[in-house]
C-alpha cells in the first residue's frame, strides 16, 4: 500500500501531507480530496491513470460534439437507405439500414440525459427540441413514406422531446422529500407508464423501446454507477428489436465527459432537418 501511495503522490506531484486518501485502499485511482485552507477540494485521478498506464490511453477521447458527429453519419446511412430502399441491394440495404444505422439513437438517447443534467435553461431546451420536432415532421415523412403528413410515424425528436418532459417529472417526483418513498416509486413508475403509452399511441418513433431506453439514462446518470457505458448497454437491452444497437457501446464508452466547440450546436440542430431534406430532393432528381 506505501508504494501505490507514493505512486499516487508522484502522479499528482502533491506532498503526502496534503493528501487526504479515500476508503477505497484497494483503487488508488478513484478520487483524493485536497485539504486547503477554507475548501476541500475533490481531483478526479482518471485522467492521471491514461498518462501512467498507456494501454488505457484510447478511453474518454471523445467529445459531446464528436459523439454527436458519429450518431449523425450512422443516422444518414439509416435514412439514406430508407430513403433510396428499392434501388439498394438487399445485402447493402440490410447493413446500412440494420446495422450501422442503429447506433445512432442510443447515442443521442444518452447525450440527451447529459443535456438535461447540465442545461443551464431547461424551458429553453425543451422550446428548442419542440421546434426542431415541428420543423422535421415534413421532411421527415417525405423521407419516410413520401407524403407531406403521415400520422402513422413520427419523428425521432418528438421521442427525444418526451424524453425530456418524462425527465422533468420524474425529478418533480423524486425532488418532493415529504411523499413517502413507496409512493415516490409507485408516481414514477406510473409516469414511465404514461409516457410509454403516449410514444406507442402517438407512433412516436422507436415508440415505447425508445422511452425504455431514455429511462435507463436518466436512472443510470452517474447515480448508480458513474459509467455511461452501463446505461447504454442497459438501454440497448430496452431496444430489443435493434440487436446491432450495442455497437453505440463503442463510442460510448470513449466518452471523454466534455462538451466540446460550443460553436457547433446549433450546426447538430440544423443537420436533421437538413439532411433529410437533401436525401429527398436527391431521390427526386435521381429518379
Amino acid at each position: 500500500m506505501i508504494c501505490k501511495r507514493k505512486l499516487l503522490e508522484k502522479a499528482v506531484g502533491l506532498d503526502e501531507s496534503r493528501i487526504i486518501y479515500s476508503n477505497d485502499d484497494f483503487n488508488p485511482f478513484r478520487c483524493i480530496t485536497l485539504a486547503k485552507k477554507d475548501s476541500v477540494t475533490s481531483l478526479d485521478l482518471n485522467k492521471k491513470r491514461a498518462a501512467m498506464h498507456p494501454s488505457f490511453s484510447w478511453k474518454h477521447t471523445l467529445t459531446g460534439n464528436q459523439l454527436k458527429g458519429i450518431a449523425c453519419i450512422s443516422m444518414v446511412l439509416d435514412h439514406f437507405a430508407k430513403v433510396f430502399h428499392t434501388q439498394l441491394n438487399p445485402v447493402l440495404y440490410f447493413v446500412l439500414d440494420s446495422i450501422l444505422g442503429r447506433i445512432a439513437f442510443p447515442v443521442f438517447c444518452f447525450l440527451l440525459a447529459e443535456g438535461y443534467f447540465h442545461t443551464r435553461n431547461l424551458r429553453r431546451y425543451m422550446i428548442r427540441m419542440l421546434l426542431l420536432a415541428l420543423v422535421s415532421e415534413i421532411p421527415f415523412n417525405l423521407a419516410m413514406s413520401g407524403n407531406l403528413y403521415d400520422p402513422g410515424w413520427q419523428n425521432t425528436i418528438f421521442t427525444l422531446l418526451f424524453g425530456l418532459c418524462m425527465y422533468a417529472v420524474l425529478d418533480l417526483i423524486r425532488g418532493k422529500g415529504m411523499i413517502d418513498h413507496r409512493i415516490s416509486i409507485l408516481l414514477q413508475i406510473l409516469t414511465l407508464a404514461f409516457f410509454a403509452l403516449a410514444a406507442w399511441v402517438l407512433r412516436l418513433d422507436y415508440n415505447f423501446t425508445g422511452i425504455g431506453a431514455l429511462a435507463c439514462f436518466y436512472y443510470l446518470n452517474g447515480r448508480i454507477c458513474s459509467r455511461p457505458v452501463l446505461a447504454d448497454a442497459w438501454a440497448c437491452v430496452c431496444l430489443f428489436q435493434e440487436p446491432a444497437a450495442f455497437l453505440s457501446l463503442l463510442p460510448v464508452s470513449a466518452y471523454s465527459h466534455t462538451r466540446g466547440k460550443s460553436t457547433m450546436k446549433y450546426f447538430f440542430y440544423i443537420f436533421y432537418p437538413a439532411h433529410l431534406t437533401l436525401l429527398v430532393l436527391l431521390h427526386k432528381l435521381l429518379f
